[in-house]
């Protein structure tokens, strides 16, 4: 199978997965959840990208089969998988990037404090809704906003961008997960932006880490 064609499947599957958003789980579900970026994996691998890029999208793609489901076992083990998928992430950031660049350029010195003001304020605003699981989400928030942080030190923009819009959907699954209610009206379009942001920000960090490294 092409490159090309790898990566028109992962957005039409994207886009199929809509409807199902906020559908019972089912193999049907999980299916089309799993697929967009296990498909963008496949294209990294194809594409002779890098090993830890390609990692990531292998680790957030069953991440993604995880949380098709329903219960707290498969909520840790998403959890886990997308914890690990952030630090091979930010691992590849760090094998890129140019640490200089950040205090050479003001918006990525302001983009970096307000990273750090960003992840003390949603740990706070969430760790009293997490309940028993506010020590993993810390943990998380580590992983994510750490690995957002080392997006700076890389050269294209849309790296950095692409990990925002990572940290904005984990952020919004976090509230409909631990601090809006069964039933309540903003659920559904929650779920709507949550993997809508989640898959643009997968497709961007792919096409522009592939570019940064071929």
């Amino acid at each position: 199978m092409g490159e090309g064609i790898l990566l028109y499947a992962a957005i039409a599957f994207g886009i199929l997965y809509l409807p199902l958003v906020e559908r019972a789980a089912s193999p049907v579900r999980t299916l089309l959840k799993t697929l967009p970026v296990l498909l963008l994996a496949l294209f990294a691998w194809r594409s002779v990208g890098p090993i830890l890029l390609i990692l990531a999208l292998f680790l957030s793609a069953l991440g993604d089969a995880f949380l098709a489901g329903s219960g707290e076992r498969r909520f840790i083990a998403g959890l886990v998988s997308f914890l690990l998928a952030h630090m091979a992430y930010g691992g590849l950031f760090a094998i890129l990037g140019v640490p200089t660049q950040i205090p050479d350029d003001a918006w990525r010195l302001v983009a970096l404090a307000a990273t750090v003001a960003a992840g003390g304020i949603i740990l706070g605003f969430l760790w009293r809704p997490a309940g028993s699981l506010a020590p993993a989400v810390a943990f998380y928030c580590l992983a994510i906003f750490g690995m957002t942080a080392l997006s700076l030190a890389i050269p294209s923009p849309l790296v950095f961008l692409a990990a925002v819009m990572f940290v904005s959907s984990d952020t919004t699954l976090a509230i409909r997960t631990f601090v809006l209610p069964r039933g309540h009206p903003l659920q559904k379009p929650f779920g709507i932006y949550v993997w809508v942001s989640y898959f643009l920000a997968q497709f961007t960090l792919t096409l522009a880490l592939l570019d940064a490294t071929l």
